[in-house]
């Protein structure tokens, strides 16, 4: 790159950091005021690659086949009409994944590189199981510029990993782990955050010791999750003992045990997210998997006018007003267990 191409990207980017540390800001104070119309954008984004998926995991919608959104790929025409409208300059934060596979996507490495050449904080999850990748694509996930990857490997065998990850091959995604730990060593990069995730549950819970030690063998991160949502009806054939003994009957939240005075929440996601599927939908939060809820589509709107529509005034009134009455339209929010856990619950005004 030219001296003054690299001046013209400086230029760039610091303009673009300034937004959005100007836009975070007034976030932040509306937030905290629990406004309901905003002129602050949101500061992350939830973007879906793919509403489809390579396996079959029983408590997940795309794998049980319960899930509403049209199963499709993020195309890249629609990829670019959906940044124009959304005004990337904004972001701090790409989640690129949110229902599916993200990998299954060919174009997910171009959408990586949008977002970590603007220096936005850049995320994949995936089951990396899809295929068996080679040397080529491991160098071009780390010279993506991608700041983390979180693997799900939910143990350390085949066997006891396959009763959640159904039709997985975790000798697979443990070579593709091994792969990507290699490249990022050999182009001596400090990025991505690479991390072996397990999903703790009473089939894998005497795996843990080993499944921390090929991660260490590796040179990545472990990433231990109790908070493994259970459905009611089968939690006492899914939950680890020791999940049982610290918590009891009840396992821990999408946020764990915190005192009422700090509760993780999504419904803030209406302040600071947006949640957007491949087809453009802006959904309300990363829990709604029905098109029947979707706020708007940003091929069509601008996310100015979409972040202020009457239908996320009434969702942001409703989940901060116990008396607010129910939405009349499609919504998650009446029999979500988060509702009026808001930002003002949260912080108590700290930020």
């Amino acid at each position: 790159m030219s001296g003054e191409n690299l001046r013209k990207l400086a230029r760039f980017l610091y303009q673009g950091h300034k937004r959005a540390k100007v836009n975070r800001r007034r976030l932040k104070k509306e937030m905290g005021e629990q406004a309901v119309d905003l002129r602050s954008h949101p500061m992350k984004l939830i973007l879906e690659p793919a509403t489809l998926c390579n396996l079959r995991c029983p408590f997940c919608p795309t794998g049980n086949g319960k899930l509403e959104l049209k199963k499709e790929l993020l195309l890249p025409e629609n990829f670019y009409a959906m940044m124009s409208n959304l005004k990337p300059e904004y972001l701090f934060e790409a989640n690129l994944y949110n229902w599916g596979e993200p990998l299954i996507n060919p174009h997910i490495l171009t959408y990586i590189q949008f977002f970590t050449r603007r220096d936005i904080y850049t995320t994949i999850h995936t089951n990396f199981s899809v295929d068996d990748y080679n040397p080529d694509y491991f160098e071009a996930l780390v010279e993506s510029g991608l700041h983390e990857l979180v693997a799900s490997m939910d143990g350390a065998r085949q066997q006891s990993y396959e009763k959640y990850r159904v039709g997985g091959n975790f000798d697979r995604a443990l070579a593709n782990m091994q792969g990507m730990a290699r490249s990022k060593r050999l182009r001596k990069s400090n990025k991505p955050r690479i991390i072996y995730k397990m999903l703790l549950n009473r089939f894998n819970e005497k795996e843990v010791d080993e499944a921390r030690g090929l991660a260490q063998s590796m040179g990545v991160e472990f990433r231990l999750d109790e908070n493994f949502e259970i459905p009611p009806y089968v939690k006492q054939d899914w939950i680890a003992s020791s999940v049982r003994k610290q918590y009891g009957d009840i396992p821990p939240t999408i946020g764990g045990r915190q005192s009422m005075d700090y509760i993780y929440t999504e419904c803030r996601q209406l302040w600071d997210t947006a949640v957007v599927n491949a087809n453009g939908d802006l959904l309300p939060c990363c829990l709604v998997g029905s098109h029947a809820m979707a706020l708007g589509n940003l091929l069509k709107d601008p996310i100015a006018t979409l972040w202020n529509s009457p239908k996320i005034h009434k969702l942001r009134r409703y989940v901060t007003d116990l008396g607010e009455s129910p939405p009349e339209f499609s919504n998650l929010c009446v029999v979500c267990i988060h509702r009026y856990a808001s930002h003002r619950t949260m912080h108590r005004g700290s930020d």
